[in-house]
Order: structure tokens, then C-alpha cells, then sequence
């Protein structure tokens, strides 16, 4: 052996670091930001398919995850959101399918995620409004299946205005 082998030999023994060869790091770094990117790639290719079979949900969760292994990713970014979109508009479409069947919590749980998937939708707030409402008069109705307004309304056609009563004997 020669003295720097065995000088080199002698550092490592000793817990002294040689210095690291330049190729190795780029070979080292390389590997990880490929193995990086084949990650988000799957993920961004699982979406791309949830998308085309028109299964917004699944899609949602790949392209977040997507984002979440690399937050800069435009591709990610812009897909998560038109999924979103998506996803909003079906799950909309699906409580209005609820609600016109008298679904009314079914209606509800569909509305809350499509506007927690897109919160500037306009026509929702108003869909939960309603649902809301028609779900407290279904949880008021009564046994003779009227809710309260409706038996108030009743009672009020039948009885005469305070005050026009007819006087006694005309008829």
C-alpha cells in the first residue's frame, strides 16, 4: 500500500470523512428527483384516468396528492381544480336528483360537498337553504301529515276577519 491509501485508510478508522466525489452527489440527487417524479407522475396518471371515467372524486384525491408531493406542479395544480369543479357540478346535480325525490337529507350531505368542492357556486347556498328548510317542515309535520303552516292556513280560511262579522239577524 501506499502512504495516502493508508493515510486514507487511517481517516476513515478514525471517523474522519474523506471527501465525497461530485459525481456520486449528481448520480445520488438525480436518482431522487426521478424517483420523486415518478411519484407525482402516478398520481397525476391515476387522476388523468378517475377523469375520464368521469369518477371526479377519485380524481380529486390523486391530483391532491399529486400536489402534495410537489406543490409547484402547474399540471397538478390546474387538473385538481377542473376536478373539483367537476366533482362540484355532479355532486349538485345528484342532490337536486335528492331533493325532487323528497330525499331531503341525501339532498343535503350532496349539497354540503359540492360546496365545500366549490364554495363560489351560486345556486348552492340557495339549494341548502331550501333543503334545510324542507327538512325542518318534514321533521314538523304533523300526524294528519300537514306541517304547521299549513294547518295555520287552514284554521284561518275558515274563521271571518276580526271585525266583519255580520250583525245579528241579516243573513
Amino acid at each position: 500500500m501506499t502512504a495516502s491509501h493508508v493515510d486514507t485508510r487511517q481517516r476513515v478508522l478514525n471517523g474522519v470523512r474523506r471527501p465525497v466525489n461530485p459525481r456520486w452527489t449528481a448520480l445520488v440527487l438525480a436518482i431522487g428527483i426521478a424517483a420523486s417524479g415518478c411519484a407525482t407522475n402516478a398520481a397525476l396518471r391515476q387522476g388523468q384516468v378517475a377523469e375520464r371515467e368521469r369518477n371526479y372524486d377519485e380524481a380529486v384525491i390523486a391530483y391532491t396528492r399529486a400536489l402534495q408531493e410537489d406543490p409547484h406542479d402547474r399540471d397538478a395544480q390546474l387538473s385538481l381544480e377542473r376536478a373539483k369543479l367537476r366533482a362540484a357540478q355532479t355532486h349538485y346535480t345528484e342532490g337536486r336528483r335528492f331533493a325532487q325525490q323528497g330525499e331531503y337529507e341525501e339532498a343535503l350531505a350532496e349539497y354540503h360537498v359540492a360546496y365545500d368542492l366549490n364554495p363560489s357556486m351560486g345556486d348552492i347556498e340557495r339549494e341548502l337553504r331550501e333543503t334545510r328548510n324542507a327538512v325542518r317542515a318534514k321533521l314538523e309535520s304533523r300526524e294528519s301529515g300537514q306541517t304547521e303552516l299549513e294547518a295555520l292556513i287552514d284554521r284561518t280560511q275558515e274563521a271571518a276577519p276580526p271585525g266583519l262579522d255580520l250583525p245579528q239577524g241579516v243573513a
